[in-house]
């Protein structure tokens, strides 16, 4: 048989005692190894602190929760508010005002908000929160990036109709106490910008109301003398 085509054995087996024989002779490095790699994870778990993380679903409010906001745009409030006006230029004037306290309405506006700098700086600015975020008082900006990271909102789709609040800090009942008090605020925040939306959409229509007075009754008073001077 030529002697390339005879077959070739390969021996595949581990002799176990060679490889304890290499282990011994590298003992010192595999004892240095397993040690700082020991030493790592205790450091870690000492000097690392772990994250504690509280999320919020939010969903649109019922018609029943915005009820106080929905007397608000109620006709018989704008007809009380523009007691001065004649009660048949406060009715045309109510009737054009442009009022909308729907759930999904309420709802944007109270993700606006929640994702808005402003409720950010106002949490931030409690003693409490500006002591856990910054304990050794250094200038905001340096730990404003951490801040802004702890808190996020979450967006589950592209409708916004099931977002979601996520406060992740190094403790646990902080970041459910944390959670609450930024929605809890959130919604506050909510109210009253709605409340001033409405109060400068009524300041507006009450103008609206007045000129339409002033010029009714200067054309009347017009009209009077007009027809005045032609009976004389």
């Amino acid at each position: 048989m030529p002697e390339d085509l005879k077959p070739v054995y390969y021996n595949d087996e581990i002799d176990l005692f060679e490889v304890a024989q290499v282990l011994w002779k590298e003992k010192l490095w595999v004892l240095l190894f397993t040690c700082v790699t020991a030493l790592g994870s205790v450091s870690y778990i000492f000097f690392v602190k772990p994250t504690f993380e509280a999320q919020v679903q939010l969903l649109p409010p019922s018609s029943r929760d915005i009820a106080e906001l929905n007397k608000l745009s109620d006709l018989s409030y704008l007809a009380n508010a523009n007691a001065n006006a004649s009660a048949s230029a406060s009715a045309s004037a109510s009737a054009s005002a442009n009022v909308d306290f729907s759930p999904l309405v309420v709802y944007e506006r109270f993700l606006q908000v929640l994702q808005s700098a402003s409720l950010k700086k106002a949490f931030y600015a409690q003693a409490d929160v500006a002591e856990f975020f910054n304990p050794h008082s250094r200038p905001t900006l340096r730990v404003w990036e951490s801040y802004d990271e702890a808190i996020t909102v979450i967006d589950s789709d592209k409708k916004n109709i099931h977002a979601r609040l996520r406060v992740s800090v190094s403790d646990a009942e902080k970041s459910a106490d944390f959670a609450n008090r930024y929605v809890a605020m959130a919604l506050n925040m909510t109210k009253e910008k709605l409340i001033s939306d409405f109060n400068e959409e009524l300041s507006q229509l009450k103008e609206r109301v007045t000129a339409t007075i002033n010029s009714r009754n200067t054309t009347s008073k017009r009209s009077n003398k007009s027809s005045m001077s032609i009976s004389r």
